[in-house]
Formats: structure tokens, sequence, C-alpha cells
């Protein structure tokens, strides 16, 4: 098939960032899903299994959103055609449940910063705008030695719960309270005098009587 009928996606507005504060790289994979409306005027929603694609694995190549292969490969059609994405990329059982969990040790913590995007335009076009918005909360909490009077070493979030359920349909994210709570090693930009410590993870009540970092 020519290139003219492949559907890729870019980033909209161009400022979609990651929870590094940087822009998507390259080679950082998201899932499409997408929905064949059945009245051109309404938004296709998704279900369970069975939809228009599911869990289509794209590439950014620095520029825009490439499908990982031809069996990712989604092409345009007659169809009206709503696009839900998500960003890491990882295994998606049902889509109005996606299951997602932080990591525990968040050094690396691009992987934990689950991101959504849904174009409903019902475009039948092969370049298709998605703008990302962050799902999960971020704590940043910034360590200045000349205040402690000791070197930055690590930080710990206590007894936090690390999953979420979100659906790709609607957006609507849920905390999995059901879940054992786990501490969180936050990540650390910065060196022993001046660091910032960050971590990020669902949203969540913390007591007051018990120091939560």
């Amino acid at each position: 098939s020519d290139d003219s009928s492949l559907v890729c996606f870019h980033l909209s507005p161009e400022a979609s960032t990651r929870a590094t504060d940087t822009e998507f790289e390259s080679g950082d994979a998201i899932g499409v899903f997408a929905a064949v409306r059945d009245d051109k005027l309404v938004p296709a929603g998704l279900h369970s299994s069975g939809n228009f694609a599911d869990n289509k694995k794209y590439i950014f190549d620095g520029e825009k959103f490439v499908p990982d292969g031809e069996s990712n490969s989604i092409f345009v059609t007659s169809y009206s055609i709503d696009y839900y994405a998500y960003y890491p990329y990882t295994t998606v059982g049902n889509p109005l449940e996606l299951t997602f969990h932080v990591d525990a040790d968040q050094q690396r913590q691009t992987e934990s910063d689950l991101m959504y995007a849904r174009n409903t335009d019902g475009s039948g076009k092969n370049n298709i705008p998605l703008t990302f918005i962050h799902k999960l909360s971020k704590v940043q909490v910034p360590y200045s030695q000349e205040n402690v009077g000791s070197a930055a070493g690590t930080a710990v979030i206590n007894d936090a719960y690390t999953g979420s359920i979100l659906n790709l349909s609607t957006g609507e994210i849920r905390t999995l309270a059901s879940d054992v709570r786990k501490d969180i090693i936050m990540s650390k930009d910065g060196n022993a005098d001046d660091a910032v410590f960050s971590a990020i993870f669902p949203e969540q009540t913390f007591l007051a009587a018990n120091p939560f970092i």
C-alpha cells in the first residue's frame, strides 16, 4: 500500500511533554485504538474489544508517530473514525479498563508518566493531531543543603498506591485502592547540595499524622 493511505499521528500542540518536561523522544511508543462512527455526527466510543483498531503500536520518529511495522498499521477508509491513544505502550486486555502501575523505583521516570489523548474529529485524514495530557499526579520536592545542613541522599514516598484504571474511551481514571501500598523511590535531579526530588503516582490522600515523604 502507498504511504498516502497510511494513518500517522502528530503532536498538537507541539509542546506535548512527558514527565521529564522534555518533548517525546525518538523511539517512544504509544498505543492507539480507533472506532467507527455509527452516526456520522456522534463520536464513536470504544468497545472492550473488536474495535476498528485495537492497541496498535506507534513509534515516535522525531516528527510524528508511525506504525511499528505492517501489523500495527492503520489505513485511511471512507468511514468516520475516532482515535484514542495513550503512553507508554503496554499490553491492554480491555481499553475501557487499562490497568497501569507506576514504577516503585522512579530513577527512570518517563515509564511511569501515563498520558492520554483522543481525536474525535471523525476525520478521514491520514495525519491526525493528538494532544496528550498527564493523567497522574506529580510531586516535586526542592532540596537545599544550605537549609537542611546535610547532603541530599534519597527521598521516598511512604505507603503509596501505585495502580490506576484508565478508561480510554472517556479518559476517566480511578486509583486502584485494593492494591497493597508501596514505597516509591523518588527521581533525583541535581547534586548533593541542591536537588529536586520528584515522583509520579495516582491521586490519593495521605494522613497528616504520617509524614508521607
